[in-house]
């Protein structure tokens, strides 16, 4: 598998678990005021049953290509262990911030 596919596969999965999260807080847990408080335990029991495949395997798929794919690019560096982990650090500071910066104005809104 090339390294490109193999990336653009990660960011995928990467990207499946924050949608799935976000349509459960959004859909799913407003939904929950309308079910009935006798049946609701059998409810949950069902939703606790489907997380697993939905959201904790997918997540521990997207974990496990992320390790890889840091691993790899670690193999490839000629930087020091401790340089490459706070250049990782710093990486992903970096992008967390920048992404966190496009959503900032709708958090200023009152």
């Amino acid at each position: 598998m090339s390294s490109k596919v193999f990336l653009v596969l990660n960011l995928a999965l990467s990207f499946y678990p924050v949608g799935a999260i976000w349509a459960v807080e959004v859909d799913l847990f407003r939904s929950w005021k309308l079910i009935d408080p006798k049946n609701f335990p059998k409810f949950q029991s069902v939703h606790w049953r489907k997380l697993p495949f939905w959201i904790f395997i997918p997540l521990a798929l997207a974990l496990t290509g992320s390790i890889v794919d840091l691993n790899a690019r670690h193999l490839q560096s000629a930087l020091s262990p401790r340089k490459k982990k706070i250049q990782c650090s710093l990486t992903l500071a970096r992008r967390v911030r920048a992404f966190l910066e496009e959503f900032q104005h709708l958090l200023d809104k009152p």
